[in-house]
């Protein structure tokens, strides 16, 4: 049995979703010495709303509790 259950994602998900990934890819790519964090706070969602857009994205979660989230998975079929 699994400790964790996969389903997709909910719009109130959304807010987890940029936050890690904003904060995530900042502090892990060149932007963080080419970019201000305030132009790149302002600017990159776009960037995330376009993948969003047309990935599916699917949340790992706690079976009994789907409002708890493990992780998530953006991708793109056939891609």
């Amino acid at each position: 049995m699994h400790e964790w259950a996969i389903r997709q994602a909910l719009g109130n998900d959304l807010a987890f979703i940029y936050s890690t990934w904003l904060n995530s890819y900042r502090a892990d790519s060149h932007y963080r010495k080419t970019c201000t964090k305030y132009v790149f706070f302002k600017e990159y969602p776009r960037v995330v709303d376009l993948i969003l857009g047309r990935a599916t994205t699917s949340v790992a979660c706690l079976p009994d509790d789907p409002n708890v989230i493990i992780g998530y998975l953006c991708h793109e079929p056939g891609v």
